[in-house]
């Protein structure tokens, strides 16, 4: 190890023959560089110091009237420090991931107990307006946590299946006219003979609610908003494309749009990860999305997502979800979840609708009750703790053979690469995404 003994000068004193065979002795030559300047004051003022000098990590000691320097040439500083930054930001995305959980959990029954004030009260009464409001803050609220999962780099549980677009424009329209207020108008030019996609349905939603916001936010004096759909030149994708009669943006703008935290409305709270979501949304489901954008002439954004496989038969047209729908006779579901909000809001959305609804805190209980009685559906959280999940939803399974388990999360719960993909209702789920995800299972 090359050894030094510097005066408080910090001229070389003495060498060890593996500082002499090395580099390390020039830089402690007069005059010295920067970093041995800085290195010299911190032995003077603290008596030890630290750097990285050269090719290694020097390190320091006051001795009486000297200093003694040895060098680490297998330390590398920049490696570590690099190191502490990753350990620190997966410390970081675990505790977003579980904060999310949690907010995810108390926003569950907010999404479905609005969803439910909706149809229940009368459209002409002054609180039906209260409970659409509620419900619009609550779908933005769950978009925004999905934001949060995707920057904290955790695997959120895809459900993929086959999807209209149109259909979820058509759905989703009510919630985009109160997002973008009464000041912008919202213009539908619909294509109905485009294929479907596959996609998570609840996605696809948050990329269009983002793009709705940023057309939104470029008009603050209001406009015209439409919402577009066809099929791409070559008919292999289906484009859905976002246009505002807004300011437009300039190419450097443009260009930097999809950049992570990239904004241009920071004073107003943006925080420049809306576009940033989109654009992975694409890429995950071998897609894209372009800018075509001018000063002063507006923006469209355009998503290009890939057509899905033709089937042999033309699939059936889904029946609508309302609140008197009734179950098929004798479907018991099983929610096993620790927190009891999720279980009360579960009942409250699929009792009226003729499932029997029970319910467990825990593992143990779960398979209790699967064992007693026939359960069609179990909803189980995938935090839910377990000693080994796999084999939890082996032994549910056990106790009843025909159960289909759908899991509720956050993220993508735990599963053996030989097994098939679970069935996952991520969370925060609205009433019509959990009566679709049981009616599904039941099917």
């Amino acid at each position: 190890m090359p050894l030094l003994v510097l005066a408080r000068d910090g001229t070389l004193i003495e060498a060890n023959e593996a500082a002499l065979a090395s580099d390390v002795v020039p830089q402690f030559e007069t005059p010295h560089g920067d970093e041995v300047a800085r290195f010299l004051d911190g032995l003077r003022s603290r008596g030890e110091a630290e750097a990285r000098i050269g090719f290694g990590v020097m390190t320091g000691r006051a001795i009486d009237d000297a200093f003694v320097v040895w060098c680490d040439p297998t330390r590398n500083t920049e490696v570590e420090e690099e190191l502490r930054q990753l350990r620190s930001g997966a410390s970081l995305a675990l505790v977003a991931a579980s904060l999310v959980h949690d907010f995810n959990n108390m926003l569950t029954p907010v999404l479905v107990l609005s969803s439910r004030l909706t149809h229940e009260i009368e459209p002409s009464s002054p609180g039906a307006l209260l409970a659409t409001e509620i419900h619009s803050a609550a779908t933005l609220a769950a978009s925004l946590m999905r934001d949060v999962l995707s920057l904290a780099r955790t695997q959120t549980a895809p459900h993929v299946e086959r999807v209209d677009v149109n259909d979820v424009i058509v759905a989703r329209r009510r919630l985009l006219e109160r997002l973008v207020g009464e000041d912008v108008r919202i213009e539908l030019d619909l294509t109905w003979d485009i294929s479907e996609i596959v996609v998570d349905r609840g996605r696809l939603e948050h990329a269009l609610l983002n793009l709705v916001a940023n057309a939104r936010d470029a008009m603050p004096d209001g406009g015209t908003l439409t919402i577009a759909t066809r099929m791409d030149h070559d008919s292999t994708r289906v484009a859905l494309s976002v246009t505002d009669t807004g300011m437009g943006m300039t190419d450097e703008v443009r260009r930097r749009a999809f950049e992570s935290f990239f904004t241009t409305k920071s004073a107003t709270g943006g925080v420049g990860i809306g576009l940033a979501s989109v654009q992975r949304f694409a890429r995950d489901n071998g897609g894209s999305v372009a800018l075509d954008s001018a000063v002063a002439k507006g923006t469209t954004a355009s998503l290009l997502l890939p057509r899905a496989p033709a089937l042999d038969e033309p699939p059936s047209e889904p029946k609508a979800e309302t609140p008197s729908d009734e179950a098929p006779a004798s479907r018991t579901v099983l929610v096993a979840d620790r927190d009891p909000r999720i279980r009360r809001v579960v009942r409250l959305a699929l009792e009226p609708r003729g499932y029997a609804v029970t319910d467990a805190a825990s593992c143990e209980s779960a398979v209790e009750i699967a064992t007693s009685r026939l359960v069609s559906v179990a909803l189980v959280d995938a935090r839910l703790p377990c000693r080994d999940p796999r084999t939890f939803v082996h032994r549910l399974r056990a106790a009843s053979p025909d159960i289909r388990v759908i899991f509720l999360a956050d993220r993508s719960p735990p599963r053996h690469p030989s097994e098939t993909p679970a069935r996952v209702l991520p969370k925060p789920f609205s009433e019509e995404d959990l009566v679709r995800a049981v009616r599904n299972a039941c099917a």
